[in-house]
């Protein structure tokens, strides 16, 4: 069903799931140009380990993530523009990586001057993409004599996209109505789509229909005794 909560599951998932894909592909040598992530954004005081190693790169896989899967209520491309030409995008190694990651591909309007559909769309795909950013953990591999572990090295790394999937079910049961949400905050502006207090909401516009019964003016069979 459109604009449902359900709805909202699948296209944080999907979002989700292409910015792990990515991620992954970046280490295992599967993109020739995306680097790997970073390790840590400051270096750590414990002398016992150390950041080293190939990092899963989850900012080129948000990226990537924004640049397809928000492109189809979004135009592509700003007339005129050197930095963001076809050609550009094709060939993508000519641009440095992080000069990639941080390069806006397409008009970004506010959020608010979307159809209500692509806000809603828009954002639970953002939310998608946050999770995944937020279950990096740290990975360690120990070094010394017989395995006595007197240093490690240590990098970033995400869990299996189906953990991320449970802590997005999570937020599937507590989803909320598109207009609450902008109400509740009182915002104008992008911040009621992508702001602290919203970007863990998954929302949507449309009350789910009751799958259980049959449902003749959506075509549903229902799934009572099955």
């Amino acid at each position: 069903m459109k604009s449902t909560k359900e709805q909202a599951y699948v296209y944080a998932l999907s979002s989700a799931a292409l910015t792990h894909h990515v991620a992954k592909a970046c280490v295992s040598g599967d993109l020739p140009y995306c680097p790997c992530g970073l390790n840590s954004p400051t270096a750590s005081a414990d002398a016992s380990y150390k950041w080293k190693g190939c990092s899963d790169n989850v900012l080129y896989g948000q990226r990537v993530s924004r640049e397809w899967a928000d492109a189809s209520w979004r135009k592509k491309w700003r007339p005129g523009s050197n930095a963001t030409t076809p050609n550009r995008r094709r060939n993508r190694e000519l641009l440095d990586d992080w000069a990639y990651i941080n390069t806006d591909f397409s008009e970004r309007k506010s959020v608010t001057d979307l159809p209500p559909r692509a806000q809603m769309n828009e954002h639970n795909n953002e939310v998608g993409r946050q999770i995944t950013q937020e279950s990096l953990y740290r990975k360690c591999k120990c070094h010394g004599v017989s395995s006595s572990c007197n240093v490690r090295t240590c990098w970033n790394t995400l869990p299996d996209v189906h953990d991320i999937a449970l802590k997005l079910q999570e937020r599937y049961t507590e989803a909320s109505p598109l207009s609450e949400l902008l109400t509740q905050f009182r915002y104008t502006t992008d911040k009621a789509i992508h702001g602290e207090l919203s970007r863990q909401h998954l929302v949507y516009l449309r009350d789910s229909p009751d799958y259980c019964v049959e449902d003749s003016k959506t075509g549903s069979y229902g799934t009572m005794m099955r």
